[in-house]
């Protein structure tokens, strides 16, 4: 049964399960708000008067998702935000993309290593409400489930502290370090496997390898070979993007760093 937009379910056993925004579950379909902390403390007796249960009925959280959100008065920085993150590796997942090609990028998604479920997205949210323009407004969203064996109350999930349920072991390392990347054609991507070489980041055998798969692609090259390679220039924070007339280096680190401070306090 859907309410707005809610969705509660019934199972043979008693089981009643709530699902939705939280903003929407508090307070209307029409509220689209992040909501924080003391909010979700208010989820478990909102949730049993939608399904008609009483006010003390036991609540677990089956899934939690922490979204955090960035305004840019100059949509390109947004634009290349996105694309940053699309060349980034983070551990234990696999990125994928959405949208148009060039700067018509909406989304980068992160899935488990088995693709079988979304761990973290980061969208256009004013290209899909149509309330900005391109880059202007993004949203990142760590979608955090619970095992029935695992559940917790909400007082639970938020003594773990929700900054390190946002940034998780997948996003510590690129938070921590400040990762860098820098996107650009495969000219200045050379140049750019020149200037790690020189701070000792690469060899130069495996740096010259990379300078020729970047120039000349991966024809006639074993699959697992090019695989390497990608992999090696994803963890240089170089993002090959032909297309590209300027090189853009992106703090992409420091941007999300600031995502997760949302959830610090």
């Amino acid at each position: 049964m859907t309410r707005g937009a809610v969705t509660v379910g019934t199972y043979p056993d008693g089981l009643v399960t709530v699902e939705g925004r939280l903003a929407a579950l508090l307070n209307g379909e029409d509220d689209h708000r992040l909501l924080g902390p003391d909010d979700f403390l208010q989820a478990p007796g909102a949730a049993a008067d939608l399904a008609g249960l009483p006010a003390d009925s036991l609540a677990a959280v089956g899934r939690a998702d922490l979204a955090s959100e960035l305004h840019f008065a100059d949509g390109r920085e947004g634009l290349e935000i996105l694309h940053a993150a699309s060349h980034v590796d983070l551990p234990w997942l696999r990125v994928g993309t959405e949208g148009g090609k060039g700067q018509e990028l909406q989304t980068v998604y992160w899935r488990s290593a088995t693709g079988r479920s979304v761990v973290l997205r980061l969208y256009d949210k004013g290209i899909e409400t149509g309330d900005a323009g391109p880059g202007e407004w993004l949203r990142m969203e760590r979608q955090r489930r619970y095992r029935k064996d695992r559940e917790m109350t909400a007082a639970n999930v938020l003594a773990g502290g929700l900054r390190s349920a946002f940034v998780g072991r997948e996003l510590a390392a690129v938070v921590d370090a400040g990762t860098v990347v820098t996107v650009c054609d495969p000219l200045e991507a050379v140049e750019a496997i020149r200037e790690a070489e020189a701070r000792g980041e690469v060899g130069p055998r495996l740096a010259r390898s990379l300078a020729g798969f970047v120039m000349l692609g991966s024809q006639h090259v074993p699959p697992r070979t090019a695989r390497y390679w990608s992999r090696h220039l994803r963890q240089l924070g170089i993002g090959l993007a032909p297309n590209e007339a300027v090189r853009s280096v992106v703090p992409l680190g420091a941007y999300l760093q600031t995502f997760a401070e949302a959830w610090a306090a």
